[in-house]
């Protein structure tokens, strides 16, 4: 059974940083809808960062918020994009999520094996 790394984004954020970021968030599950599991914690780290890149024009680190047209729907902070949330909440969240995942695959592949030998 193929497992995508889309799957650590399902369990959204009870808060967002900005109103811009579900939208990113959406974006980014997209994208990971194509790479399956086992996927490493630093192939992961390397690609956020590139993709938030990608996707706002901007380095993850560069500054607090960041306007991006396409992600504006409305209300006072539309379209706002937090680096503050990509660090410091939504990047470690995936990335625990991540590891849930890694560890499930690997269980599951150590019943098949073990099906297999039977």
């Amino acid at each position: 059974m193929d497992i995508n790394v889309a799957k650590i984004f399902e369990e959204r954020p009870k808060q967002w940083g900005l109103r811009g970021d579900s939208y990113l968030w959406d974006d980014f599950e997209k994208y990971f809808s194509n790479i399956s599991i086992p996927y490493s914690e630093e192939d992961f780290r390397k690609e956020i960062y590139s993709m938030f890149e990608k996707y706002t024009g901007f380095k993850i680190d560069c500054k607090d918020y960041i306007d991006i047209p396409q992600y504006s729907h409305g209300g006072m902070s539309s379209g706002m994009i937090s680096q503050d949330f990509w660090l410091n909440k939504a990047l470690p969240l995936l990335i625990k999520h991540l590891h849930k995942l890694n560890r499930e695959k690997d269980i599951m592949e150590e019943k098949n094996k073990t099906y297999i030998l039977l």
